[in-house]
């Protein structure tokens, strides 16, 4: 009679720890109980686990989901060649000085902080006439110096005046145009949320079609994604003369495992 007992509660206890598995307290137990003192830890699974875990490894449904998200870019960056001619060394720098003074002062006119501003290069050389025969200089006429500046200007709105003052104040050439983001994770976390979302329509789409009840995500890989800029044809046909900023577009892709069941 005590041996049927024993084995009874041996076999009441496995029962129990049916849906338990090595790792956590045990399931439905105090942890304080000094009578458990010694004993192996277990992971409680919830009663939906536990159904797949009783009957080996999880069914799954993959998808992969992808997001796109777009905007305006909200900063220029410009750079503008500056470049002043003297006949001694002295000279040629007291001008390009004067004009990258002006043309600072443009900038600043336009809201645009000093540190936005800088010089990216800087040159001085020496120039004179070329013989017409051999190309080779013959006679040294002066100094030209030559100085790059580089603008952030956080207000795509205010380049048609940038432009135009610019070069007035005493730039010689404009070396490029280029529109982006200040912060472009802004746009990188929509593309993602996006992604995601379009994973689980799918996935919840697929799983309606097939009669399986889907579960929670099991595993998520973000797959990258890529950026990219789009003119913007109505401001081009609006203002042929002026650079457009058009859209910044951001995509990026995820592939979701889920548990069906």
């Amino acid at each position: 009679m005590h041996t049927m007992s024993i084995v009874s509660l041996a076999l009441a206890g496995l029962a129990t720890m049916s849906a338990c598995t090595p790792g956590a307290p045990l399931c439905g137990a105090d942890a304080s109980d000094p009578d458990l003192a010694g004993a192996p830890t277990v992971i409680c699974e919830d009663s939906a686990d536990a159904a797949y875990s009783s009957s080996g490894p999880p069914h799954t449904l993959s998808v992969m989901g992808f997001g796109v998200a777009t905007s305006p870019p909200d900063v220029v960056h410009m750079q503008f060649g500056v470049q002043s001619r003297g006949p001694v060394a002295p000279a040629a720098l007291a001008d390009n000085q004067a004009k990258l003074g002006r043309i600072r002062a443009v900038f600043s006119a336009l809201g645009v902080a000093e540190a936005d501003v800088q010089i990216a290069s800087h040159s001085l050389n020496p120039y004179g006439e070329p013989d017409p025969l051999t190309g080779v200089m013959r006679e040294q006429a002066g100094f030209i110096a030559d100085n790059t500046i580089s603008v952030a200007l956080r207000d795509p709105s205010r380049v048609d005046a940038a432009l135009g003052e610019v070069f007035a104040a005493g730039a010689t050439s404009i070396l490029g145009v280029g529109f982006m983001l200040g912060d472009p994770q802004r746009l990188h976390a929509q593309a993602r949320e996006r992604a995601m979302a379009d994973a689980q329509a799918r996935a919840e789409q697929l799983a309606r079609a097939a009669g399986v009840t889907l579960g929670r995500p099991l595993s998520i890989t973000e797959q990258g994604g890529s950026a990219g800029m789009f003119p913007d044809m109505s401001g081009m046909l609006a203002s042929p003369s002026v650079p457009t900023p058009g859209q910044m577009q951001q995509t990026m892709g995820v592939s979701v495992s889920y548990r069906i069941r």
